[in-house]
């Protein structure tokens, strides 16, 4: 079983509960507010990336409530959550890892904390297929956990069970962002609250896709 199935596996068991304890995001909202404000004015589409419980969905919804969302995600149970918090949405079980199953674009795309569960290729193969689903001006939200990636190590959470966590420098995300067509518009960082956490540091980024690229 590979990280992510293992990450996938525990958030399916465990849903009900991470959606308890991770449901405040307020040291994330003036991410989440710049992101909306970015969208077109009539009607934009976004893309949840690894949508988990639907807490992210509903602060966009609630923020912008002619936003046409689809969420993905490769728990059954998280998608059962998200949908009955966000029953205006549309979601789907599906990896993020194939974003270029879709075959339309979107004006928006949300990824909040899937990267600590992808390796440095993957994470830029992610960012490649988003910068190709996105419309022109289109607009990228990324939150992660901020280290050095050779920090990344075996993580003990609340469950007693581990998962492998990868940790990003915000420096190595901007020229990934930079390299496929995107300007960087916020960059911030949060010491997360919750006490698990370990005091890490939480980084967030709102970019929007400047120049289409091969």
């Amino acid at each position: 079983m590979d990280n992510n199935a293992k990450a996938v596996d525990l958030f399916n068991r465990f849903a009900e509960m991470y959606a308890a304890k991770f449901n405040d995001l307020s040291i994330y909202q003036e991410a989440l507010n710049l992101f909306c404000d970015q969208l077109p004015s009539d009607h934009p589409t976004v893309l949840d990336v690894a949508c988990g419980s639907g807490l992210v969905a509903r602060t966009l919804l609630d923020n912008r409530k002619d936003i046409r969302l689809t969420g993905i995600d490769m728990a059954p149970k998280m998608l059962e959550l998200a949908q009955a918090l966000n029953p205006e949405a549309g979601f789907l079980l599906m990896d993020a890892r194939n974003l270029d199953q879709f075959s339309g674009t979107f004006d928006g795309i949300c990824c909040a904390f899937c990267l600590p569960y992808f390796n440095k290729e993957e994470t830029m193969n992610f960012i490649k297929q988003a910068s190709t689903l996105l419309m022109q001006n289109g607009v990228l939200y990324i939150s992660t956990m901020e280290d050095a990636y050779e920090k990344s190590d075996w993580k003990t959470g609340s469950t007693g069970e581990a998962l492998f966590i990868h940790y990003y420098e915000a420096e190595w995300l901007e020229k990934i962002l930079i390299e496929n067509g995107f300007e960087i518009l916020l960059l911030s960082r949060k010491v997360n609250p919750i006490p698990s956490a370990s005091n890490t540091t939480d980084l967030m980024i709102v970019a929007k896709k400047i120049i289409f690229t091969d």
